[in-house]
């Protein structure tokens, strides 16, 4: 009998104990927080390959992973048009390169500030250039191989300031020579560019980035140099950024850290699959086309963007590029990296 009592009385103990498990567990979930809501970031974009991997990264969940919406906000003809957009609170963050434009409105009372990097140059590597100083068929015919035996000829560029514009700088110093030896032609349409050359309208040309410099040279242009081979081999030149304003940053510091994360996400993707044939290589071209509204055939040709996997600025290559703008008279002192990065938040490569 006395077994038996003492089996029963386990029993009950076993029984009070699952009793108040099922109770506590019932009250953690009670208590425990729900799943809140996704917080919106509103990201605008320019129809350009650079600005693709944002949209991979919302197709592909990396965004949401985080807690963050991100919607993607299209219909803007150039960069100053995004700043405006981001002053007017129409949209929250954009990817821009910090040019003489960025530095001119944070002068004029503007507040942005870079957090990340997006797309980047890649010093030294001919084969993942997405631009070129190019030249008319008919004047590689006479036998031109070199920027130094075109002095006083029409030398097309985008806008003063801008990434291809720098390039142009450094390939006329490294031939001994001055800007002031050709004519240089500002056109802000890359397609234009592109036309007047094969029109004979321009003799050279420094192309936007892609598809633009693939495009020309299936037009019958002809490459001199890959701009990336200009930069010291190796350095890393995050030219555009992911640009905020600081003010948002502080209102809202948690949702630009989670964002933060969805987009290192999806730079680690966009690398480990971009440069190599797979189906994700696939959908990434698939998103691209879409993207940029370019031929599948299009965009499979040309090269596509290079992004530090692991979002982060180096101030070598952008010092490099303000001290060009500076002594163009671009912009009226160097900025310093307390007047681009936001301390504590901004990734960046020490």
């Amino acid at each position: 009998m006395r077994r038996v009592a003492v089996t029963r009385l386990q029993a009950i103990s076993i029984g009070v104990i699952i009793i108040i498990a099922v109770i506590a567990s019932g009250s953690y979930f009670l208590l425990a927080p729900k799943p809140q809501q996704l917080q919106t970031i509103r990201f605008g974009v320019l129809p350009y390959s650079d600005f693709v991997v944002v949209q991979l990264g919302v197709e592909k969940g990396f965004f949401a992973e985080e807690g963050v919406n991100v919607t993607v906000v299209k219909g803007f003809p150039n960069a100053p048009a995004i700043y405006q957009a981001m002053m007017a609170g129409t949209i929250d963050v954009s990817a821009q390169p910090l040019n003489p434009a960025f530095i001119t409105t944070n002068e004029q009372g503007g507040d942005f500030r870079a957090i990340a990097s997006s797309t980047a140059f890649l010093g030294g590597s001919e084969e993942k250039s997405m631009s070129a100083f190019v030249i008319r068929r008919d004047l590689w015919d006479k036998g031109i191989r070199d920027i130094s035996q075109m002095k006083g000829m029409k030398i097309g560029s985008v806008y003063a300031g801008s990434a291809q514009d720098w390039f142009l700088s450094l390939y006329v110093k490294q031939a001994g020579l001055k800007r002031e030896d050709f004519q240089i032609i500002h056109m802000g349409d890359p397609k234009d560019l592109v036309d007047s050359l094969i029109a004979g309208h321009l003799d050279g040309l420094n192309t936007p980035n892609e598809p633009w410099m693939t495009l020309a040279i299936k037009r019958g242009a002809m490459p001199l140099k890959y701009t990336w081979t200009l930069l010291p081999k190796g350095m890393e030149v995050q030219f555009t950024c992911v640009v905020i304003r600081e003010s948002f940053y502080k209102k809202h510091p948690d949702l630009v850290k989670a964002f933060l994360r969805g987009w290192v996400k999806t730079l680690g993707y966009y690398m480990r699959y971009a440069w190599t044939p797979s189906p994700q290589r696939d959908e990434i071209a698939r998103i691209m086309a879409n993207f940029t509204g370019l031929p599948l055939e299009n965009v499979l040709e040309t090269r596509w963007p290079y992004y530090p996997p692991d979002g982060a600025i180096t101030w070598e290559g952008l010092s490099m590029y303000f001290d060009d703008c500076l002594e163009r008279g671009l912009i009226k002192k160097k900025p310093t990296p307390d007047e681009i990065f936001i301390e504590g938040v901004t990734l960046l490569r020490r």
